[in-house]
């Protein structure tokens, strides 16, 4: 709808807020006279991705709205209206011309309720005073039912993420050069003449970017980043409603001098078969520039659960090493001291694990078994041996499409719980593969009749190896008749529902 008005106010908040009513009216002397016939009111999100969308447009404005209102007989001095309860950004307000007289607004008051939709807080830039591995952010707040803060971090090797630059005035040339040839900061980049001043854009070379978001209380650590830096910033987005808002009291982390000045690290192979134990080399090399006290312990994450620990080399040879942790989440190795004298060496870690998960990533982390306070050293993803082959952690699946269920394994088809020691239980064991977000996962066996006899303890719906089994008994820990039962695992996802079934006979 098109609306010609010949009177309109754009009213832009800065951000969404919820509304709750507006109210316009003329000076108390002109109540009677002054009356406006017709109006109309809109509101606006602010999304461009809707423009067009909208049902309601001022094309001198450039904007669009929904309506709200739209008011052609009115004869109210003062106009009070509710406003619908969702996030506005941009509210509009339009009137005709009166037919018979003038019109006259004197005030416009908006009200608003609950909380604003979205809000940002960023910290200013914080020196750590040299490069600096940091740990995980520890933080005291609060995210109610309907609320979500999500955390971002930058890291740089200076002070400012911004790279300034300076026309020549030779065509459309610029340069990030004073007339002196000196890289322009802030400083000198506001004391240019203004015809000078080409603008500003992100200093990629020597800042990373914004950290994708983690939700606050998650698992994750945005501060790892790929190699120890000194300036640090925090962004923290505060996603609300009108009811339901989060408060953040405080944020910290910890920082730790680096074992090595950079440690580039990649696995191969990088694509494998789902849930298959497969032979894995992680190959690291460290660089030092003569300062850093060098590391002795080396930590893999294998998100898919380690199998063994094979063999470890150091630029080509093999070395004696120990295992000093291992669980279903990673394991770590005791290597010989890596330090400046043998910067650039390769370290290569021969393991076995499986993986469930398209994508999976296995993050490493060095560190000094003679520091043990100080922070692991996160190791950064890259060409580390030289193979030019896109180093990279992470492992695709060579099946992307297959069953999110594998076929269920059976320590036996038949369970006899007679207590002679021989199949009195049988064990089973599946696969979730490539679970994206947390999904339903139901464990049961069932009679012939598809009543249910016997629900197993609920796994977590997420990719993973797991386990369990069955005693021949029921849920109320009386065995059942013999006969035929089915054994049926169901997940619900994303990807739809799946079920995964076998039948196990119970005699005695």
């Amino acid at each position: 709808m098109r609306f010609p008005p010949s009177k309109y106010w754009v009213f832009d908040l800065g951000g969404l807020f919820t509304l709750s009513k507006i109210r316009f009216y003329p000076r108390d002397r002109f109540r009677f006279e002054r009356v406006i016939d017709s109006f109309v009111v809109g509101t606006s999100d602010g999304d461009s991705l809707k423009s067009g969308t909208r049902d309601l447009r001022i094309a001198a404005a450039g904007f669009d709205f929904d309506k709200v209102y739209q008011v052609s007989e009115n004869n109210s001095a003062t106009i009070e209206l509710a406003l619908p309860p969702r996030p506005v950004r941009q509210l509009l307000l339009a009137f005709h011309r009166n037919i018979n007289s003038f019109w006259e607004i004197a005030e416009i008051e908006l009200y608003g309720t609950g909380y604003s939709a979205f809000a940002r807080y960023q910290s200013a830039i914080i020196d750590l005073g040299g490069d600096r591995s940091l740990g995980p952010l520890i933080w005291a707040g609060a995210q109610p039912v309907g609320s979500r803060i999500e955390l971002r971090v930058r890291r740089g090797d200076d002070d400012d993420p911004n790279a300034y630059w300076r026309t020549t005035f030779r065509g459309s040339e610029k340069t990030r050069l004073d007339r002196e040839g000196r890289i322009l900061n802030r400083s000198s980049y506001e004391k240019l003449q203004s015809g000078e001043r080409a603008g500003t854009t992100y200093d990629a070379s020597n800042w990373s970017g914004w950290s994708a978001p983690v939700a606050l209380g998650s698992a994750g650590n945005p501060l790892a980043g790929s190699r120890p830096r000194r300036y640090v910033q925090l962004r923290a987005d505060f996603h609300s409603t009108s009811e339901s808002a989060g408060r953040l009291q405080y944020l910290q982390f910890t920082a730790s001098p680096p074992f090595a000045a950079q440690i580039t690290a990649e696995i191969a192979p990088k694509q494998v078969p789902a849930g298959a134990v497969t032979a894995f080399t992680y190959t690291l090399r460290p660089s030092f520039v003569g300062t850093e006290p060098g590391f002795d312990l080396v930590a893999i994450d294998t998100p898919g659960g380690i199998a063994s620990v094979d063999e470890v080399r150091i630029d080509g040879q093999a070395i004696s090493f120990t295992v000093t942790g291992s669980d279903d989440a990673g394991f770590s190795v005791a290597i010989p001291r890596i330090d400046v004298r043998r910067t650039e060496d390769l370290i290569e870690i021969d393991f076995r694990a499986r993986v469930f998960q398209y994508g999976t990533t296995f993050s490493g982390r060095v560190a000094d078994s003679s520091r043990p306070y100080e922070l692991a050293q996160t190791v950064a993803a890259g060409d580390a041996d030289g193979r030019e082959d896109g180093g990279s952690l992470r492992v695709a699946l060579a099946q992307v499409g297959q069953h999110p269920i594998s076929p269920i394994a059976l320590s036996s088809p038949v369970c006899t719980p007679d207590g002679d020691g021989i199949n009195d239980r049988v064990d089973f064991a599946y696969d979730l593969i490539n679970i994206v977000d947390a999904a339903p996962v139901r464990s049961a066996l069932y009679g012939l009749d598809g009543r249910v006899r016997r629900t197993f303890d609920p796994q977590p719906g997420i990719s993973g190896h797991f386990a369990g089994s069955w005693d021949g008994r029921d849920d109320r820990g009386e065995v059942l008749a013999p006969g035929l039962y089915i054994l049926r695992v169901e997940v619900t996802s994303g990807r739809g529902h799946h079920q995964a079934s076998r039948i196990i006979a119970l005699a005695y």
